[in-house]
């Protein structure tokens, strides 16, 4: 497939507009996100400080494939699967992220030592931290691949959403409320 000039702008309008349409998350989404990510780090950065240096650079370079693969992702889902379901979308993402944590738990085959399950945690805890900064509604595991691309894509976070969604409403109708009120 050829790719026009004019194409490359379509898409970088398209991205442009639906970066701007995605809605930013409330208080208390950004509140959940900010938390959970300060708990990962705070739980994972001891271990950090106690093992050794193989274990670390093992860790963190499983972190760095993490953020290589998920900039992958991003590219994909953002260039050739824009329309892909929001749900369908953050659960095949969780799927590499989840792999790794479950065969990096210590005594399993692949990260004996647990450096798969503890690089998971703190991916999923930075990323959870950039999504309180840039107050994104998204994928938590999509963040840091959104930050470095400058922009987001639209699959759901499979745990925030849902929350989001309901924090929204709520807003709506009491914002709708009041305005009720004032106009009588």
């Amino acid at each position: 497939m050829k790719v026009y000039p004019n194409d490359q702008n379509i898409l970088k309008r398209a991205i442009k507009e639906e970066n701007e349409t995605m809605e930013k998350t409330k208080p208390v989404g950004r509140t959940l996100r900010l938390l959970t990510g300060s708990g990962l780090i705070f739980y994972v950065a001891p271990i950090y400080f106690r093992t050794d240096l193989n274990f670390n650079l093992a860790s963190l370079g499983i972190v760095v494939g993490l953020i290589l693969l998920y900039i992958v992702v991003h590219y994909v889902v953002s260039r050739y699967l824009p329309n892909i379901n929001q749900w369908f979308g953050a659960l095949v993402a969780l799927i590499p992220v989840s792999i790794v944590f479950i065969l990096g738990m210590p005594g399993n085959s692949i990260f004996g030592r647990g450096e798969g399950a503890i690089a998971a945690m703190t991916f999923v805890g930075v990323s959870l931290i950039i999504d309180f900064i840039r107050a994104d509604s998204g994928c938590e595991v999509m963040a840091i691949p959104g930050l470095l691309a400058k922009n987001r894509t639209h699959l759901a976070c499979a745990t925030l959403t849902p929350i989001d969604m309901l924090e929204t409403k709520l807003t709506e109708k009491f914002s709708s409320k009041s305005q009720n009120d004032v106009s009588s």
